[in-house]
């Protein structure tokens, strides 16, 4: 029963991104095994909820997952709170322990799962990926080249303020805004389903951020922030078939 519940997490977006936030805390603070079989004050729950919000993840969901890694022991929640007495009938009800949720922290078998999580993910990237050739774009590492036109996608990609107005200038004819925003959605939801490291999150945010700016009729924010994602993104928009995003994450990318 444990293995099929822990299998659901590994699919569940919330419940991710939950455990790579405690695993997170708990190994950036140095805690050790036994700090898992006790307790000790993780991250706060505004912390924790604010991370889903940035990825699109509802506070409903969020709630959702809480529950469920608590129920299933990968998670508790602090600090305890003891009860008051209550009389309902002359019946007397002794006070109980219940939870204030104001943090949340690992315990072993979250642990372990948040481990397995991260762990799979590092060993596919050491899995070496063939160049990309698709319609004329060539993917090398973090660069995408378009015959001849050098697009650096990703952190080394740089541009001001300007260059973003113009570069959406030149596109801007061609590109439907809402037909984007609607792609960038799609785009997003697949990248949410294979989403474990922090790399991972920090790409869905991004598209998610496009996602908005489209959304919003801010083409060149949907530039700016299209020209920060990597080349993983562009090849997972090619393969669903959202060849407008793949377009315009090209363009971005040569700012």
């Amino acid at each position: 029963m444990r293995r099929r519940t822990q299998a659901a997490y590994s699919l569940n977006l919330p419940a991710r991104v939950i455990l790579r936030e405690l695993l997170c805390d708990f190994e950036d603070n140095n805690r050790e095994a036994n700090d898992l079989r006790q307790s000790y004050q993780g991250p706060s729950f505004q912390r924790l909820k604010q991370v889903c919000i940035d990825l699109g993840i509802s506070i409903v969901d969020f709630d959702l997952a809480i529950d469920d890694l608590d129920r299933n022991g990968l998670i508790k929640t602090g600090p305890p709170e003891i009860s008051d007495s209550a009389s309902f009938g002359g019946v007397l009800i002794l006070p109980g322990i219940y939870s204030k949720r104001e943090y949340a922290y690992l315990k072993e078998d979250g642990y372990r799962e948040a481990k397995r999580l991260a762990s799979s993910n590092e060993e596919a990237e050491h899995v070496s990926k063939p160049v990309s050739h698709r319609k004329g774009a060539v993917v090398y590492g973090d660069q995408i080249n378009n015959y001849g036109t050098v697009g650096a996608i990703g952190q080394n990609s740089v541009g001001t303020v300007k260059e973003f107005h113009q570069c959406w200038q030149r596109i801007e004819s061609r590109v439907d805004l809402a037909k984007l925003a609607a792609e960038l959605g799609i785009l997003r939801s697949e990248l949410a389903r294979s989403a474990i490291a922090p790399d991972d999150y920090a790409q869905l945010a991004l598209v998610a951020q496009a996602e908005k700016d489209a959304n919003s009729s801010d083409g060149p924010g949907v530039m700016k922030t299209l020209s920060r994602v990597a080349k993983t993104v562009f090849e997972t928009a090619e393969r669903i078939g959202t060849d407008l995003a793949a377009k315009v994450i090209v363009e971005a990318a040569k700012g």
